[in-house]
């Protein structure tokens, strides 16, 4: 009787470190501060796709429903202080009859860039909308000059800004290429905003260039989709296609390597690249596919300068998930951040996932409220993630734009070294986490991912627990998060 009780025990154990191993632990992404925006009108909405920083603070780009402007979006570029004060000066509001938006905001030297697109018209299928590229000084917030591009077809956008060392701009997005419908579109402009150039590159469907674009030792990359469907319909068309990443030649523009990855048979399969992120050697990229095994998930990948694929990771659940947001972490590690159905306070809510550099998921947290939260950008300063998008938690149906900063560190997803920074006794019931480090955040889940208990900087803990398998996750004084698998006996 007592052998068959132990191998019962142990049967269950053994099940419960599967299903660990198989359903990753879901925390709360822990924030500092939060910034929400409602549009200007009385029921405007309002959203955020860009989020940058220099030495004095934030940069944050919103698109509000205007009500001076008869409630069309407009773009509103605000400067932020790191504690999440919005500051009276230096805010710029870029307006005009119809609806402008904001993609990107970028700061170089004594200037911030906005890009996105501009519409001269209401018309359905946008035929009327060309990039649109606003230079603003920095310390004013003056619009210094403006330009708009236009492909000379329809409808045209920029999402990608990369600044080169004489001072001019590299620009992509997309462009309607006419016969060739949509395709990447490339413009190079002079420090002042002239043109130099502007060119397309695509098949003989529907590409996009929606990914950031980022230098790697002087080369220049992009990401997107390749390959989509060809039909009139302004809201489908053209998503059904493969993840593409370009090398252009910044001097010509001109596409000279390319590579494509995800399913290409026609109807709404689709892996579109929408964020990308580079160091000295490598970039990762980051988007939605709907080739994975859950369907709709969210992919990151590694690729060296040869576009040789280092490795291909997939999340999360059974929902809808898709990611715009990449970036490397200076702890080597690789954090994406998007949005997730597949669990959460209810609706879309933001998704921060931290992997390794071999692609291995370390960590995943959630943020948001009863609404759709829908994080569009985010950056990363000292150990603070700052992350900008949409979120109707606050006003039901209207959506606001948001900006949040959450700290984030290193993660050791190995045992091994999780128990260099945190100490686990177990005696019986009673559970006891130590650390040599000074104080520890400390919260424990149970194998089903529910939250069992919560300790703020406390330097020592005991607690009692039941019968089960519970994984504790401990923050120290530097920031380093730790988790330790603990089993407690019956």
């Amino acid at each position: 009787m007592f052998l068959r009780r132990v191998y019962s025990v142990a049967l269950t154990v053994l099940l419960c470190l599967q299903y660990l191993h198989a359903q990753p632990v879901v925390l709360p992404l822990a924030t500092v501060w939060e910034i929400f925006l409602p549009g200007d009108t009385p029921n405007g909405e309002n959203e955020s796709w860009g989020i940058a920083a220099d030495g004095l603070g934030l940069w944050w780009v919103t698109n509000p429903d205007y009500n001076e402007l008869g409630a069309f979006r407009d773009i509103v570029v605000h400067s932020v202080n790191f504690d999440g004060t919005i500051r009276d000066t230096a805010i710029t509001h870029i307006g005009g009859p119809f609806n402008q938006q904001a993609y990107f905001i970028a700061t170089s030297g004594s200037r911030v860039y906005v890009g996105g697109r501009t519409c001269r018209s209401l018309a359905l299928d946008l035929k009327d909308c060309d990039m649109l590229v606003v230079c603003i000084s920095r310390s004013s917030g003056d619009t210094l000059w403006t330009t708009t591009i236009d492909g000379g077809f329809g409808y045209d956008e920029a999402d990608g800004i990369a600044i080169q060392p004489n001072g001019d701009i590299i620009i992509t997005g997309w462009t309607d290429a006419g016969s060739k419908k949509w395709d990447a579109g490339i413009a190079r402009l002079s420090p002042s905003g002239e043109i130099l150039w502007q060119k397309s590159w695509g098949s003989d469907k529907n590409d996009h260039q929606d990914g950031h674009i980022v230098t790697v030792e002087g080369k220049l990359f992009g990401a997107g989709l390749y390959g989509g469907s060809v039909n009139n319909l302004i809201t489908a068309r053209g998503f059904d296609g493969q993840s593409s990443i370009m090398r252009f030649d910044p001097e010509s523009g001109d596409v000279i390597d390319s590579t494509f990855f995800g399913r290409d048979d026609p109807w709404l399969n689709l892996e579109n690249a929408l964020g990308m992120a580079a160091d000295t050697t490598l970039m990762w990229v980051t988007g939605m596919t709907t080739t994975s095994e859950n369907n709709n998930d969210i992919f990151a990948a590694a690729y060296d300068q040869a576009l040789n694929r280092r490795w291909y990771y997939t999340c999360c659940g059974s929902g809808t998930e898709s990611a715009r947001s990449i970036v490397a972490a200076p702890f080597g590690q690789i954090i994406v951040v998007g949005q997730t159905t597949s669990f959460g306070a209810g609706g879309a809510d933001v998704v921060v996932l931290q992997l390794d550099d071999d692609g291995t998921e370390a960590k995943r947290m959630v943020w948001g409220g009863p609404g759709d939260d829908e994080a569009l950008d985010c950056i990363l300063r000292n150990s603070t993630l700052y992350i900008a998008g949409r979120s109707s938690s606050k006003r039901g149906n209207r959506k606001d734009a948001f900006l949040i900063a959450a700290p984030i560190g290193h993660t050791y997803a190995e045992e091994s070294k999780a128990e260099l920074d945190i100490n686990v006794s177990v005696r019986g019931s009673l559970v006891r986490i130590t650390s040599g480090n000074g104080p520890l955040n400390i919260i424990v889940y149970n194998v089903i991912g529910n939250q069992v208990l919560y300790a703020n900087n406390v330097s020592q803990n005991t607690f009692e627990l039941t019968a089960g398998v519970y994984v504790v996750w401990a923050t120290d004084s530097n920031g380093v998060t730790s988790a330790k698998k603990v089993i407690v006996p019956n």
